[in-house]
């Protein structure tokens, strides 16, 4: 939902509007990625991904299955890790500048912690 009205190339956006983004579209934009039908997982070693072109984890129909299980297996990893160790903010200053264009919303530069 558009928090201000904003001109998207020739088209206007009022403030409240709703913007979908079709995510097959993204993901198969041959300006992004060639031979965008070709089951290629190469084309992501050690080459930067261009925001907003690659969004994995998304809601709706066709998201992906194994989002849960691995939110279900991160949260019991954490709160293992936080019920035996003490953990120290190391980059306190800049722990909560978010990402600019990340999605999910991330830190720009990560936590670093002293264990």
């Amino acid at each position: 939902v558009c928090s201000e009205a904003v001109s998207v190339g020739p088209h206007t956006l009022s403030k409240g509007s709703t913007l979908m983004v079709h995510l097959q579209g993204v993901h198969h934009n041959p300006v992004f990625w060639p031979d965008p039908l070709k089951y290629d997982p190469n084309r992501f070693y050690g080459k930067e991904i261009t925001p907003y072109t690659f969004i994995p984890f998304i809601e709706g129909p066709r998201m992906c299955l194994g989002q849960y299980l691995s939110l279900l297996e991160s949260k019991i990893v954490l709160s293992t890790l936080l019920m035996t160790y003490r953990f120290e903010l190391v980059n306190v200053e800049d722990a909560g500048v978010k990402h600019s264009f990340m999605v999910p919303i991330i830190p720009k530069t990560g936590h670093y912690m002293k264990i």
